[in-house]
Parts: C-alpha cells; structure tokens; sequence
C-alpha cells in the first residue's frame, strides 16, 4: 500500500533489487495502477540490464496479464501513459501466486523511506493533472461533492484509493458487489469516479444526467448508445428505458408501425463522397436536408425561397465545409433544372434522380426529411431550438454502429451540454474497411458482423 518492490533473477538466481516508497499522489492510484507502477519503475531501474533482450515480468496481481494485451486506447489515461512508457522493452506479463513472490513482496513491504525521484520522466505526471471533465465550475464541483456524499461511491473512492477486499461477499450492499466485478477498471480523479473513461454518475445526479440525456427526446435504443458512451453507473440501460417509455412528448410523435427497409443504395468508402438532398416544408418554411451515405451526418438549412439559386448557395456553404460530394443523389425537382445541372458540371459532381413519382427510391434522404421533421415538431413542442437537436443526433451512435456520424465524419466526439472526459474528444481514426462492412450490414437490417537472456525473469 505504501511501497513498492522488485528483483531481477535469471536462472533463478538474483541480479539486483530494488525498492521505494510511494508518493502521497501515488498511495491514492487503485491498485491496478500501483502495480502497473512497480513494473515501470522496476524495468527503468534494470534498465543497463534488460534493455533491447526479451524478459519475463512476474505479478502476483492477475488483471494486469488482461491489461496488457488491451488496446492502450481501451485503458484508462494513467495505464496508458504507464504502458507507454514501457514500450521500449520487450516483456510479457505472467501470473505468479503471492506465495511465490517472497521477494518482491518483502521489497514492497520493507521499502527504502527515501524517495529520490531519479526518474525525470515522472516529472511528466505534474503536467498532466488537467481537468478530465471540461464543463463548468459549479457543474464539476456538485458532481465532486455529490460523489462524496453518495454512500456507495464514496466507499468505491475509498476502495479505489487505499485498495479493494479480496472477496465480494464481505459486502452486502448489491452496488458495492456490481462495483467490485469491474474494480479494476475504476480510477478516482480530481475527486470523480471513472469507469473506463467515462463518468461515474452518483444516484442524486442520474435523474438530471437522464434529462439532459434526453431532452431532444430521441428514442430508447438511441437513447442508450449515447448514455452508455457518456456515463457509468448499474442498471444504466434500464433507468433509460423506463425514462423514455414514460416520456410524454415521445408518446405523442411515436410511429406506430414501422416500415420494411427497403434495398439499400450500395454504401460509399469515403465520407461526403456520396450525398441525397430534398426539400422538407414545415408551418409555411422550406428546409434544404443534406445526408451523407457513408456517415449519416445530416445538414439541415432554411430556404429564404425554393428556388434554384438559393438551393446552389445553400449548397455551396455545406460543401465549403465538407468537400464536393462525388455523386449527388435527389428527387427531380428543382435539381433537374439546367441551372443546377451547369452548376453539377463546373464542381464535377454527378447527378442521380429518383424514379419520378417515387420518391422512396431517394430512401435516405426521405429518411433524413423525416428525422428533421420530427425535431421540429419536437422543437415546436417543448419551445426549444433545433440547434440542440441537430447536435445531438450527430453526436449519437447510429444503430448497429459504435459510432456516431461526428465520428465517422470527423473522427472525434462532439462536445455537447452532457460531461465528456477530454480522453474521449481526442481524434480517433476509425477503421474504414470496418465501418464500410458494418454500414452495409446495418442498412439491409442486419445487427451483427458473423463474428539473449533468455532465461531472465523480473518479479514485481
């Protein structure tokens, strides 16, 4: 708990030791974290002997064999600057029983009181104490001080910070149990629980987190792939579902039959290279709707009026932003005007037409006319402004997707009124063979994819 330990054997024989204490900061890392910190600290203090061979470390703590064949992006922001750190040395991770581990584990207990520091690259751990939650003052101080008036997430801080029990069953409280099964992913920062990134919401604060999860009244499963990426805390997908199903606004613009999905248009490879338009006309206004094929992200601009000019300026802003589209997908009027098809001309962008009298050959954009129209009664319901909407649903994840169309677009989350660690708004390239594959499932309805010293060992 307050100190830290390591030998380097080979043979089985003893080559050096090592040992220190743990800093005031670092007595309050989970335990996970302080045992990833003694591999660091021990592999930089072997350094002359172990660098560039192939090496074995040995922990009596089982989670960290798991951690280290993780995605470093799928580990919290401590462990992944620890896991950086040790990139440079070739080592796996093997389980070895406590029993067995006699001497690094009288190192750890038995640890040299003076703490040097000699290792300048722990320096770094200053500059990156930063506000995880980028979201108001008083807003983060009532979710600090709710979490420590929480009963149950206050002992998970405690638990957390000085260590957990070896069994379960010395708990009787359900949510201490459903706390500990994912103990090892549980991180305390600023005062805040963190669930693999995300916000662990104490139960005062649920019912408004819900609210604001909700205020544009999306529907249940969307509902969840936006709270599941946000927040953390048991039962999650429930509270939702039983919020959404007693919503009032949701009732009255509920569909009560849902069509077939029809045969789909063959999905492009890259985002804005194929895009569908058509005009929505809402309490006497016109609304140009722009949708991409591959990312579903949706544009939605008021028309002053209907005509083939003011369609090409509105147009021209949305691609300034985005690029010109490769292929332009809508029904035939206005965009089968001469003026339009010149303007196709002179950006190199192809034009495909409905079938006429059929509008739902132009499929996705009707859909993205739909969803609009549906925000704006929305909007027109609960006197709110569509701006909200629009960032929401871009912000959401799409069905059968992990992803929302900001992140297919953009690849980064959007910031939005709900708390996001700054971790989750940094850039991500997203695999596009993958997404290709699974927007093509998801759009004919499908909701999954058919799935030397050789002899050196380390004891932590």
């Amino acid at each position: 708990q307050y100190g830290m330990g390591g030998a380097l054997l080979q043979g089985g024989k003893p080559v050096a030791f090592c040992s220190r204490s743990l800093t005031e900061t670092e007595t309050r890392y989970a335990q996970i974290e302080k045992e990833y910190l003694a591999i660091c600290y021990s592999l930089n203090k072997f350094h002359q002997f172990i660098y560039g061979k192939r090496i074995t470390v040995n922990s009596d703590h089982k989670p960290l064999v798991a951690i280290q064949e993780k995605d470093i992006n799928k580990i919290t922001s401590r462990l992944q600057r620890m896991r950086l750190k040790t990139l440079k040395y070739n080592f796996k991770i093997e389980y070895l029983p406590g029993k067995q581990m006699f001497i690094a584990d009288l190192l750890s207990r038995f640890y040299i009181n003076k703490n040097t520091m000699d290792d300048p690259e722990m320096l770094e751990v200053v500059h990156c104490v930063e506000m995880e939650l980028p979201i108001s003052r008083d807003r983060l101080e009532e979710i600090i001080n709710k979490t420590e008036t929480d009963h149950t997430l206050k002992i998970v801080k405690q638990f957390c910070e000085s260590g957990w029990p070896n069994h379960k069953s010395q708990f009787n409280n359900a949510e201490l149990k459903h706390y500990f099964k994912i103990k090892n992913e549980l991180v305390t920062k600023n005062g805040i629980i963190f669930y693999n990134n995300k916000l662990v919401v104490p139960e005062s604060l649920r019912k408004y987190m819900l609210q604001q999860l909700h205020k544009v009244h999306f529907g249940i499963e969307k509902t969840k792939r936006r709270g599941r990426k946000l927040f953390y805390w048991p039962r999650l997908s429930s509270d939702i579902e039983n919020f959404v199903t007693n919503c009032g606004v949701c009732k009255k613009f509920s569909r009560a039959n849902v069509k077939e999905p029809l045969i789909p248009h063959e999905a492009p490879e890259l985002p804005f290279e194929k895009v569908g338009s058509d005009i929505l006309e809402f309490n006497r206004n016109s609304y140009l709707v722009v949708v991409d094929y591959y990312s579903k992200w949706i544009e939605l601009k008021k028309l002053n009026n209907k005509t083939v000019k003011e369609v090409i300026t509105k147009l021209k802003e949305i691609f300034s932003t985005f690029g010109v589209p490769s292929k332009f997908v809508s029904d035939n009027n206005p965009y089968n005007s001469l003026e339009f098809k010149k303007f196709a001309k002179e950006i190199n962008m192809e034009l495909s037409f409905a079938s006429p009298r059929y509008p739902k050959s132009n499929g996705l954009a009707e859909k993205a006319v739909g969803i609009c129209k549906n925000m704006l009664k929305k909007c027109e319901e609960t006197n709110s402004e569509i701006f909200g909407h629009l960032l929401e649903y871009r912000a959401t994840p799409l069905s059968g997707l992990d992803e929302s169309p900001a992140e297919l677009l953009n690849s980064r989350m959007l910031r939005t009124t709900l708390p996001i660690t700054k971790t989750q708004l940094k850039p991500k390239v997203v695999n596009i063979n993958t997404e290709a594959v699974k927007q093509s499932c998801t759009m004919i309805g499908m909701q999954k994819l058919v799935p030397s010293l050789k002899t050196m060992s380390m004891s932590i």
